[in-house]
């Protein structure tokens, strides 16, 4: 996994709010209230509170399991587990009045692979699994932003052949609530290794899009790591969970 596939986005969260605030002063008076933060996966509402006429809303996707490594067999080891990719991170600004609900759904990191198992001749391991809900804010009209879940690595290969398993692409989308919208892609899982003489290193999961706010827990969006395989006639070891989504309001 290398650091140049994607920029760092040069802007953090409350700059961003504050940037697009401005065109808004003559509208109503600043606000000053920190960002709220939703990390805990589950249904959420938010009250707007008065005088706020746009609310500024960052969500981060959940990020992807990674592969489960694979079984090994007599003088062969399994192959390891691809990674899961990161969640995609989108920010937008939604319109609101007083006393409008807004409704965040912050999805769970996908599901770990489980190892391969259980066969005298070796078995593949499980790929991850995505985030099952897509992180979601609805806002009044059913105006709406939503970052879908990552795709999960690859379980790592049994059998004769041993072979890695492919690390998870990112597969979060981004939809508009209004204005502003933009949408970084999570990064792809890494591949896992091959089976060799030993088992085969799980590959790493890739890391959510750039812009995740600091309000947020360490580790939101991040793909889970593949499993390792097994030795020879060893079980391969499970993947890793994906990280969580969040979203984060500012106004």
């Amino acid at each position: 996994m290398t650091a140049s596939r994607r920029p760092a986005r040069a802007v953090g969260m409350l700059a961003l709010a504050a940037g697009m605030m401005l065109p808004l002063a003559v509208a109503g008076p600043a606000h000053a209230a920190p960002p709220v933060a939703f990390s805990e996966p589950g249904i959420h509402e938010f009250t707007v509170p008065a005088g706020v006429e746009n609310v500024i809303v960052l969500v981060v996707g959940a990020g992807a399991g990674g592969g489960g490594g694979g079984q090994g067999i007599a003088g062969l080891g399994g192959g390891g587990g691809g990674g899961g990719a990161g969640g995609t991170t989108i920010d937008c600004r939604l319109g609101v009045a007083e006393g409008d609900t807004l409704e965040i759904r912050v999805a769970a990191g996908g599901v770990g692979g489980a190892g391969g198992s259980g066969r005298p001749l070796g078995r593949a391991g499980e790929s991850g699994k995505t985030g099952r809900v897509a992180t979601t804010v609805v806002g009044p009209g059913s105006r709406f932003a939503t970052s879908a879940g990552a795709n999960g690595g690859q379980g790592g290969g049994g059998e004769l052949a041993g072979g890695a398993g492919r690390g998870g692409t990112a597969g979060g989308q981004s939809r508009t609530c209004s204005d502003f919208t933009e949408a970084q892609p999570g990064e792809p899982g890494d591949d896992g290794k091959d089976g060799l003489v030993t088992g085969g290193a799980g590959g790493k999961g890739g890391a959510a899009g750039s812009g995740v706010p600091e309000e947020c827990p360490a580790g939101t969006g991040v793909g889970g790591n593949g499993g390792a395989g097994g030795g020879p006639l060893g079980n391969g070891k499970p993947g890793t969970n994906g990280g969580n989504g969040c979203v984060v309001l500012a106004y």
